[in-house]
Order: structure tokens, then sequence, then C-alpha cells
């Protein structure tokens, strides 16, 4: 696994598409959202079934594709997914193989989505974006990424589910989910230079009314607690290094992540809560830029130009406190009444200092 040459310079997008195998078909609608709105990453990070999804992004980033992709995920069934019987069930158990399905039919949709994408045997370098797949090393214990050579053992290694589908073997390492070990690979796009980043996150954690009371739901519920935790902890880890804007859609925490028969559903509503935050983003933006260019065309920065012996004086006129000053005026939505405060405990400590020093003798 060799590291794909990085672009001279950073990207300024990132799209980072987590995991949620079924819900994987809110990120379609999600997307659609973005670029009807002409935001397109320059880098795409996927893990589990958001490897799918990314790939047909960093091969495609226009809403010309998104049709055929939507035709994909409507053309999934669980019975060509999970189409073992009850019979191969039982004998991969009994023969105590780590896995109760084959994984032949989450290949062969693979094989028939490339296909629809004109993308069959299609390389990391051949996209027209940069592309990163998640997946985790189970023998080294590791979360890694692939972002060249071959594009189809690192998307269905980092979809395949530990325990449902058997691990994938590459360069004599064994690989599985990458939301094992990091769902959403935020600090991917962070490390690759990614300014601002878009999280599109499918398996969040709202909270509950009601008790889970079946296996089924108990599973689903630790996984979107999993998920959501490895999305929201990376986020704080790297606030400040880069800006997030999370497209989450409440509705999917109420949804079965292993129950393929609701793609319409969660591309529709995927959709709506794509709009709804990118709306409050854009919301939350003008208010800022307005209150910003407010506090920049009325705010005091001092200019103290007298007594050359005063030391405050001195260090508060040098460029670097000055350019300190602008930096909180760009970051506090209150500087009016900020700066006044700030000019006041200025004054008095200009004077306060002023009084401190030796007076010299005429």
């Amino acid at each position: 696994m060799t590291e794909q040459e990085k672009p001279a310079t950073p990207p300024a997008v990132a799209f980072v598409l987590s995991g949620g195998a079924a819900l994987g078909a809110s990120q379609v609608g999600m997307v659609r959202a973005l670029l009807e709105r002409g935001i397109v990453p320059d880098l795409v990070v996927g893990t589990s079934i958001g490897s799918w999804n990314g790939l047909w992004i960093a091969a495609h980033p226009n809403l010309e594709w998104l049709d055929k992709l939507e035709q994909v995920w409507r053309s999934i069934t669980m019975m060509e997914l999970f189409g073992d019987n009850v019979i191969s069930f039982v004998a991969n158990r009994a023969s105590k193989r780590p896995y109760l399905v084959s994984g032949d039919g989450m290949e062969r949709i693979y094989r028939r989505a490339v296909a629809l994408g004109e993308m069959t045997d299609l390389t990391f370098e051949q996209l027209a974006l940069p592309f990163k797949v998640t997946v985790s090393n189970l023998l080294r214990g590791t979360s890694e990424t692939f972002d060249s050579g071959p594009i189809m053992p690192a998307v269905l290694a980092s979809s395949s589910i530990p325990g449902i589908f058997p691990p994938r073997i590459i360069d004599g390492q064994q690989y599985v989910d990458g939301g094992l070990l990091d769902n959403g690979g935020v600090g991917v796009a962070v490390e690759a230079g990614a300014k601002r980043i878009y999280v599109l996150n499918v398996m969040s954690a709202e909270e509950l009314t009601q008790p889970v009371t079946t296996l089924t739901d108990l599973m689903v519920r630790s996984f979107h607690l999993i998920s959501s935790s490895h999305v929201n902890k990376a986020v704080r880890r790297y606030a400040n290094q880069a800006e997030f804007i999370v497209l989450e859609d409440p509705a999917s925490s109420r949804a079965n992540s292993l129950d393929f028969r609701h793609a319409r559903t969660h591309i529709a509503s995927g959709y709506a809560a794509a709009q709804a935050k990118l709306d409050e983003h854009d919301r939350l933006m003008a208010v800022r830029a307005a209150l910003l260019a407010e506090a920049t065309a009325t705010a005091n920065i001092p200019q103290l130009a007298s007594a050359k012996d005063d030391l405050l004086t001195q260090w508060l006129q040098q460029p670097a406190a000055q350019t300190a000053f602008q930096a909180v005026a760009r970051v506090d939505l209150t500087m009016k009444e900020r700066w006044r405060q700030i000019n006041d405990w200025l004054a008095d400590s200009r004077e306060k200092f002023s009084a401190s020093l030796p007076r010299r003798s005429a």
C-alpha cells in the first residue's frame, strides 16, 4: 500500500462519508444538497458504505451522475446481499469460519455498481478527485488508508462488517470494516490539509424515548453509538484545525442499518436534513459576517501615542499586538461591548503602569 502523491496545494474542501450500511442511502441525498449549492469537494474520504458512495463522487463529482447512484441503491436487495440460506449460516458457524455470509453478494453488487458508473477496473489515480478509503487492519490493530492502486479491494475491505462478512486479505494483511476503528475518517481529511470539512454522518445517536427490546435493535443502537462517538470525538479533537459542517439525519437514529428496503426514504430524508443544516449554516455565516463588519468599523483599537518611555504603550503599538486585537475582533461576536471593556481596562492599566515607573530627574 503506497501513498498517493500529494497534490501541490492542500485540498480546501473535503467530503467525509461515514459508514452506516443501509443508511448510506441518506448520503446520496446529502451529496445532492451539497452539489446543488455548488459545493464540490477537493478530496473525498470514505469509510465502509461511505467508501462506495465516496468512490462515485470522486469519479463523478456532478449532479448528472447522482441519478445513476440512486438507481444503484434502489436495486440492492437483502436477498442478494445476504443471499446465503440458513443452512449456509449454520455451516459457516459449525466450521468456525469467521463470518456468516460469504461476501459474494456484496461483490456482485459492487461490480454492477461500478459497471453502471463506468468505473470498472479504475485505480485511485484515475479518479477525477483524490479519494481515500479507511480500513481496519485486524493483524496490526490499526486504522489505515488506501489511496493508490486498485480500488475494488480497498472498498470491499472497508465494508466487510466483522462477523457478517469475511475479512479481506490484501498484501498479506487482514482487513475489515473501516468503521471498526474510525467510522468517518475525519482525521484523514485533516491530515491531508483540508480546511472546510463536510462530514456526512448517517449513524447519528439521537436520544431514544423507548428502550431497545430485541437483539437486532441492540446491535443497531450499538453501531450508532460507536459511529457517533468516533465522529464527535474527531470533530472536537481537530476543531482548531478546520471548519466542520456535520450533516446528520435525525431519522436515521431510529432506522435499522441492516435493512436495505427503504433506500428511497433514506435518500429523501438525507436530502431534507442536509438542506436544513446548510440553510442554518448559511444564516449563521451571514450573521457572523454582518457582526464582524460592524465590529471592524466601530472597534476602537488602542493607538496610544504619548509617553515614549511608557513600555506598555510601546508594546501596544507593536504590529503583533495590533494583529492580536484584530484576531479577537474576528472571533468575538459581541465585539462592541468587549472593546469597551478592553479600552477601559487598558486605560486603567496604562495609568497604573505609568505611575509605577521611576521618575527621571531633570
